[in-house]
């Protein structure tokens, strides 16, 4: 995991090379990464209540050691104690209730969630993923989404607030249209049936009616 997450490098970046010595990561590499690993927290006799190595941590907080040894590397967590070096990796102890606050910045850097992105819009989260996967009238994603990996490989994606605040420029809901017209969604529905404007999708599919505003 810490190969792929570029923690530390293989002897060969070649592709093709599927196995072999080649694949290894060079022992001067890996004495370089505990020399930055353990630089990282505060030396101390034993852990504080609560401390645990980044093994320990991962299982209770369910977040990759991989990504936790990337959080410890950038200062991200606010409490990190190096106990004995004859433990190596295991002698870096973090506290398992920073972590997942400390995943979740970084997320949120690179984007909002999916939950995030819902709220605005005043959609269920289960719609997003619709408005990234289906296009418009013009071919492009209606919502452009970055896909982001953990250590392990999981896939999510995040959302340009940019990207958006252009979905909301291009798009409303009924809800949002009946809420500025100070009226029922069912009214403003009926209102533009009667124009023969559809919605951008099946309202079964968003659980919303959804409306180009160059339509209206």
């Amino acid at each position: 995991m810490m190969v792929r997450t570029g923690i530390l490098k293989k002897l060969s970046n070649d592709p093709s090379i599927k196995s072999g010595v080649m694949t290894n990561v060079a022992n001067d590499d890996l004495d370089d990464f505990l020399v930055r690993f353990r630089a990282a927290g505060k030396p101390v006799q034993e852990p504080s209540a609560g401390m645990v190595n980044t093994i320990e941590a991962s299982e209770i907080a369910r977040v990759p050691v991989a990504d936790i040894v990337r959080l410890v590397l950038d200062g991200r967590l606010a409490t990190v104690e190096t106990g004995c070096e004859e433990l190596r990796f295991r002698s870096v102890f973090v506290r398992p209730e920073e972590i997942r606050p400390a995943a979740q910045e970084v997320i949120s850097e690179q984007g909002m969630s999916a939950k995030e992105v819902a709220t605005q819009l005043g959609l269920k989260v289960m719609a997003i993923e619709h408005l990234r996967t289906k296009t418009d009238l013009d071919g492009q994603q209606f919502l452009k989404g970055v896909k982001v990996a953990n250590a392990r490989g999981t896939i999510r994606y995040c959302y340009a607030k940019e990207d958006v605040d252009k979905f909301c420029s291009k798009y409303v809901t009924l809800q949002e249209l009946a809420d500025n017209a100070g009226t029922s969604t069912k009214s403003v529905s009926v209102k533009l049936s009667k124009l023969g404007l559809e919605p951008i999708m099946d309202r079964y599919i968003l659980r919303a009616k959804v409306f180009r505003r160059a339509d209206l």
